[in-house]
């Protein structure tokens, strides 16, 4: 792929330098609102990360300048978008804490110890491949479509890579939450928090935010919505999750 097929952007207004395809599959509002999500206020901050499916390294990204003192992992198995991660890790000074893992979700319990991550987070693809409309990008087909065992691969790695106490945090698209929360409950995980984002007030939720955690069922705390938009401009939470503050 040449320069002029890729963007230099830029995430958390302006505090990390962004790389990623002209075309295809771009960086949307769920990756910065994920990272948010993840890190508790005044919880201890995990020592590991691990970001499945991390694409060009976005949700990983945010965190890492979130926890200057962290280790992130990212695995990503589409060749450029695990380039374009390791060249974001690097532009952005991190390369030292930052790795990149080109393997596959399924694959990625042979390339990790057990138990290692403190926090593990994805923003798994979002359409099962019978809804919608295919994108004509192949790349961003395959970002945003769920293949057979693509679900159950995400939770089994992210069970697989989880310390004692970790919390798996993910992004799903609204409509599929029920089919997500049988599969981590199939692994031995069970949701602990739920957030649902709302682009405006008067709109369905399209995304749900849920914190898993090993342990037994109960114990749910369902957050107040997420509101993106009020009218035509961003809301002061939208605004302070997309631009870091």
């Amino acid at each position: 792929m040449t320069d002029d097929e890729l963007t230099r952007d830029a995430l958390l207004g302006g505090r990390i330098s962004y790389l990623q395809p002209r075309r295809g599959y771009r960086v949307g509002h769920e990756a910065p609102i994920l990272a948010r999500f993840s890190l508790l206020d005044g919880a201890r901050p995990p020592r590991s990360v691990l970001d499945l499916g991390a694409g060009a390294g976005a949700v990983g990204l945010c965190i890492a300048h979130a926890l200057p003192a962290a280790r992130v992992t990212l695995v990503e198995s589409e060749p450029l978008a695990a380039r374009l991660a390791s060249a974001n890790a690097r532009d952005n000074g991190w390369s030292e804490r930052v790795d990149v893992v080109a393997e596959d979700v399924c694959r990625v319990p042979d390339a990790l110890a057990r138990g290692a991550c403190g926090l593990v987070v994805a923003n798994p693809p979002w359409f099962e491949p019978a809804r919608g409309h295919s994108p004509v990008d192949p790349r961003r087909h395959a970002a945003r479509m769920i293949g057979a065992g693509v679900a159950r691969a995400f939770v089994a790695a992210a069970r697989h890579g989880l310390g004692r106490g970790g919390r798996f945090c993910l992004a799903v698209p609204a409509q599929s939450l029920c089919m997500w929360l049988d599969e981590l409950s199939a692994v031995g995980l069970v949701a602990k928090r739920l957030r649902l984002v709302h682009p405006r007030q008067a709109e369905p939720a399209n995304v749900a935010l849920i914190d898993a955690r090993a342990g037994r069922s109960g114990g749910l705390i369902v957050e107040p919505p997420l509101l993106v938009r009020a009218g035509d401009s961003y809301t002061d939470e939208a605004r302070r999750a997309l631009w870091g503050e």
